[in-house]
């Protein structure tokens, strides 16, 4: 139960840092056009 449970708070980290990267690679991208 509580291996599940870390492996659901982990996904959710590493999901919630790969949309922190996509959002910093998109600003930059702005910045670049900019």
């Amino acid at each position: 139960m509580l291996a599940a449970l870390d492996q659901a708070v982990n996904r959710k980290l590493c999901s919630r840092n790969i949309d922190q990267k996509m959002l910093m690679l998109k600003k930059r991208i702005h910045e670049m056009k900019m």
